[in-house]
C-alpha cells in the first residue's frame, strides 16, 4: 500500500529545490522582533522591541532594512503589524486602535472608538479583517472593513469572535467563536457563519484562508487533547495535517492551498520548530530548521513559520539567531518558481496517492497529467468490479486533487475493506490501494 504521507527532516522526496537565502532581521534596538506577514516580493512585517523596551510595528525590505512604523500616539507607544497585501504597500495591525499603513498616509485608524486589531488583509490591500472590543457587552465583535464601507459587524453572537484570517479576495473571513471553547468559523456573505467542527476535541481555531476561502488551515483539538494542524475544504471538511510532533499548529496557506506553514513542539519539551507541509504531489512536511541548515549558524533555529506568500515563494516567521543571541524575526526565500505554483509543468503523468489511507469518510487523490487528452479515475473492490468512475474526461496538463467520499455510483456507503483506484491517461495506467476503514 502507498504511503502517502512522507516525514522529512532534512530533505524534501526528490524535489531538490534549496533555498538560496535566509534573513535575519534584526531589532529596532531591542531584545526581540517577530515576522507575521510577508508579501510576494518579500516585504515582511511583524513587530520589534526598541530600546525603549516598547514593541513596535515593523515594515522591512531586502534594500531598506526594518522600518519603525510608528504607534498611534494618541492611544499608545505600541504597535504590531500582522499582515501585508500582496504587493507589500498595505499594512494592517493594532496600536491600542486597529490601524491601516501605506506609505503616503502612514499609520491611521481605522477605528477611533474601540480597542481591536485588524489581524488580515485582502491581497490588493482594499480589505481588512478583525476585532474589536464591544465596551457595551463586554464581548469582542468580527469585523471586515473596506474604506468605502468602513467597519461591518460581520454577526452577534452571544460570546467573543476573532477574525484571524481573511481569504486572498476578501470574500471569506475565517476565526473562532465562543467564550470557554472556541470553534474555527468560516463566514461570507451568502452563507452567514459556519461552525468548521473539532477534530474530536473541545475546540479548534481559524487562522488563514486561500485566494477564494475554498481552503482553511488553523488547529484543532484532538480526542487525546493535542492541538493538531488541521486543513478544510467543503469537500473533505476538517482533516488532520498529521506533523513532526504531537502538538502542532497551521499558521498560513499560500493562494493555491498546497503551501501550508506552521509549527510544532518536540515531543517531550517546550521547544518549537518550524514546518512547512506541502500538498503535492502527496502530503509531504519539513523542518525548516533541518531542511535549511547549510543556512544556520550553530545553535541557530527556526521556531515558527507564521506566514507565507501568497505565491509561496517567500516564508516568514522568527527562530533563536545564535550569532547574536537573540528572537529574531526570519525571513527565508525559497527561490521556488511559482508560475505553475510548484515549479514545472509534470514531465509524466503520476498518481500520486491519497490522502488519508485508510480513511472513513473520504480521501483525497492526487494525479498529475503530462500531455492535454482523456483521464480516466476509477474504484474498484477486491474483486474487480468497478464501484465508482471519480474523472472519466478530458483534462489539460497540470496537477488535479479528487476527492473520494467512500460511495458507490448509487449513493451507497461502501463496506470497510480493500479498494483499488486505476489511473490511466495517454497510454498510462496506474493502480494504487486504498484501506476503508469503517
Amino acid at each position: 500500500m502507498l504511503v502517502a504521507v512522507m516525514l522529512v527532516a532534512a530533505g524534501w522526496g526528490t524535489e531538490g529545490a534549496r533555498a538560496q537565502r535566509l534573513f535575519w532581521l534584526g531589532t529596532l534596538g531591542g531584545p526581540e522582533s517577530k515576522a507575521l506577514g510577508v508579501s510576494n516580493n518579500g516585504v515582511v512585517v511583524g513587530y520589534a522591541t526598541n530600546l525603549a523596551g516598547e514593541s513596535r510595528a515593523f515594515r522591512w525590505t531586502e534594500a531598506s532594512g526594518m522600518q519603525d512604523l510608528g504607534a498611534l500616539i494618541l492611544y499608545s507607544t505600541h504597535s504590531y503589524a500582522y499582515d501585508v497585501s500582496e504587493d507589500g504597500s498595505v499594512v494592517v495591525g493594532q496600536s491600542h486602535r486597529p490601524f491601516r499603513w501605506t506609505e503616503p498616509s502612514g499609520m491611521q485608524p481605522i477605528d477611533t472608538d474601540h480597542l481591536g486589531v485588524a489581524s488580515s488583509v485582502s491581497y490588493d490591500g482594499s480589505l481588512s479583517g478583525g476585532w474589536f472590543f464591544d465596551g457595551a457587552t463586554g464581548r469582542d465583535r468580527p469585523f471586515r472593513w473596506t474604506e468605502s464601507s468602513g467597519m461591518d459587524i460581520l454577526f452577534e453572537d452571544a460570546g467573543h469572535a476573532f477574525v484571524r484570517g481573511v481569504s486572498g479576495d476578501g470574500s471569506v473571513c475565517v476565526g473562532s467563536l465562543g467564550d470557554v471553547s472556541p470553534r474555527a468559523f468560516r463566514w461570507t456573505e451568502a452563507t452567514g457563519v459556519q461552525d468548521l467542527g473539532t477534530l474530536g476535541g473541545s475546540e479548534s481555531v481559524a487562522y488563514a484562508a486561500d485566494e477564494d476561502g475554498s481552503v482553511i488551515v488553523g488547529y484543532a483539538v484532538n480526542t487525546s487533547g493535542h492541538r493538531r494542524p488541521f486543513r478544510w475544504t467543503s469537500s473533505a471538511g476538517m482533516t488532520d495535517l498529521t506533523s513532526l510532533g504531537l502538538v502542532s499548529e497551521a499558521l498560513d496557506v499560500s493562494a493555491s492551498g498546497q503551501k501550508i506553514v506552521g509549527y510544532y513542539v518536540i515531543n517531550g519539551t517546550e521547544d518549537e520548530r518550524a514546518v512547512q507541509w506541502n500538498l503535492f504531489p502527496v502530503l509531504s512536511i519539513r523542518n525548516l530548521t533541518g531542511h535549511y541548515a547549510d543556512l544556520l549558524s550553530a545553535g541557530s533555529v527556526l521556531n515558527r513559520a507564521e506566514a507565507i506568500s501568497p505565491d509561496g515563494r517567500y516564508i516568514a516567521g522568527w527562530g533563536f539567531n545564535a550569532e547574536t543571541g537573540r528572537t529574531e524575526a526570519f525571513l527565508l526565500d525559497t527561490s521556488v518558481s511559482t508560475a505553475v505554483e510548484d515549479a514545472t509543468l509534470p514531465q509524466e503523468a503520476v498518481l500520486a496517492g491519497a490522502y488519508p489511507n485508510p480513511f472513513r469518510l473520504s480521501t483525497t487523490l492526487g494525479f498529475t497529467v503530462s500531455r492535454p487528452g482523456p483521464v480516466r479515475l476509477q474504484v474498484y473492490d477486491a474483486l474487480g468490479r468497478l464501484v465508482r468512475s471519480l474523472v472519466d474526461e478530458h483534462r489539460g496538463v497540470g496537477a488535479y486533487q479528487v476527492v473520494w467520499d467512500g460511495r458507490d455510483a448509487a449513493g451507497r456507503e461502501v463496506p470497510a475493506g480493500v479498494y483499488l483506484v486505476r489511473f490511466e491517461t495517454g497510454g498510462h495506467a496506474q493502480t494504487r490501494t486504498l484501506v476503508v476503514l469503517r
